[in-house]
């Protein structure tokens, strides 16, 4: 079948039942994360924030942002702290014209994700000039991402850059309340994705799942998709299979482009759990929880 994920994901707790068109309201969806790990401890957060507070000016120096060496110097200082509050976050930042943006991620690893929730929830109101987020959110834009590895056989994509067009998506069910699972077809390897050397795994896998974040969101990958996301060659397209285990229901592939995704995600999803895109499903599909400093003022270039 190839490859799945190793995330790990608990149904959620049902609130009121579906209606007769299977469509859940989205105030009868309760999320259940109690199995994804505990919160951050209270005085390592508060210690975060303090420290957080009394370095942001410096953090926003312009000397800093004004090189890419140096954006990377604010975000290792960030980062540095972080871990200090749970192993294993890490942090991603930005600027626009307003604000200065710091989105804290658990790298798609179950266990963190109510550290990241817990400490976005403490974080103070008064810094004027972030944007603070819980989870990397959708990117409006499908572009080729580039990450550290790569190196395998003689191929361009030794560069650590996978195009998006070599990859292909087909949803399919699931039994579970809030739950998709996914299969991603990917050029670039033959045969079952198990049975590739290590290397080209974390290839293949690390582009997978970089894609899945940026196209709909850390918060929905971990919540709406884990266990469930597989990585096959491209080549099995088109292979009619037989019923499998674990509610995938489908009889044959129809892959679609990665373009296609979150659209098609979203209209999923939401005849289970509620709303409907048009009603306001940024609250659901593209969710973010974020802290805005208040009296923003314009970031000076």
């Amino acid at each position: 079948m190839g490859k799945k994920s190793r995330r790990r994901s608990k149904p959620a707790t049902k609130g009121e039942d579906a209606s007769a068109s299977g469509v859940r309201s989205f105030t009868g969806y309760v999320p259940d994360t109690s199995g994804f790990g505990p919160p951050a401890p209270p005085a390592a957060v508060a210690a975060f924030w303090t420290w957080f507070q009394e370095h942001e000016l410096a953090l926003r120096h312009p000397d800093l942002w004004s090189s890419p060496d140096g954006t990377m110097q604010v975000m290792e200082r960030v980062c540095k702290e972080l871990v200090k509050v749970h192993d294993g976050l890490s942090c991603e930042i930005g600027r626009s014209l307003e604000r200065y943006h710091v989105v804290i991620t658990a790298n798609g690893n179950t266990d963190r994700f109510n550290a990241v929730i817990s400490l976005i929830q403490a974080a103070p109101t008064n810094l004027a000039h972030w944007r603070l987020t819980a989870f990397r959110p959708r990117s409006p834009y499908l572009e080729t991402l580039s990450f550290p590895g790569g190196g395998w056989r003689s191929s361009p994509l030794s560069s650590g850059a996978y195009p998006p067009e070599k990859m292909s998506f087909m949803l399919t069910e699931d039994k579970r309340v809030d739950k998709l699972g996914v299969l991603l077809f990917m050029e670039g390897f033959e045969g079952k994705f198990d049975d590739l050397p290590r290397a080209e795994q974390e290839f293949f896998g690390q582009a997978a799942f970089l894609y899945l974040d940026s196209i709909l969101g850390e918060y929905n990958v971990i919540m709406h998709l884990s266990g469930n996301i597989h990585i096959l060659s491209a080549k099995e397209g088109g292979i009619k299979i037989k019923r499998v285990k674990n509610g995938l229901g489908f009889v044959g592939y129809t892959m679609d482009p990665l373009e296609n995704l979150a659209r098609k995600f979203d209209e999923r999803l939401s005849k289970k759990i509620g709303p409907k895109p048009e009603e306001g499903w940024a609250a659901l599909g593209g969710y973010t929880l974020e802290v805005l400093g208040q009296a923003s003022t314009p970031v000076t270039p």
